[in-house]
């Protein structure tokens, strides 16, 4: 059993530190400030886009999807769908643009 902790620890502590920090970004106001990029000219159809690039190079330097997901996911979604009006195909090709470039 801890042969096998030791192993599992280091993975645990790195997406416990990711939840976290997608959380004091949230909280800092991060999600504000992209609202603001956002909203300021930003065309809505280029966001999916947008949310790939972004989510592949941060999953590339942290090493953690789900840790990319977390921080991705309170960033991005409520001023995708404000920017967009609601537009439903525009919100979830942002969620399939976080999910894919996360696991690419």
């Amino acid at each position: 059993f801890l042969h096998g902790m030791g192993h599992v620890f280091p993975a645990a502590i790195v997406l416990t530190l990711a939840w976290a920090s997608g959380s004091i970004m949230g909280a800092v106001g991060t999600d504000r400030l992209f609202a603001a990029w956002i909203s300021d000219g930003l065309a809505p159809e280029l966001l999916p886009t947008i949310a790939f690039v972004i989510s592949f190079f941060m999953a590339l330097a942290t090493g953690t999807s789900w840790g990319t997901m977390a921080i991705m996911f309170p960033l991005l979604l409520v001023p995708t769908y404000d920017a967009s009006g609601g537009d439903p195909l525009i919100f979830y090709s942002t969620i399939a643009g976080i999910l894919s470039g996360a696991v690419a």
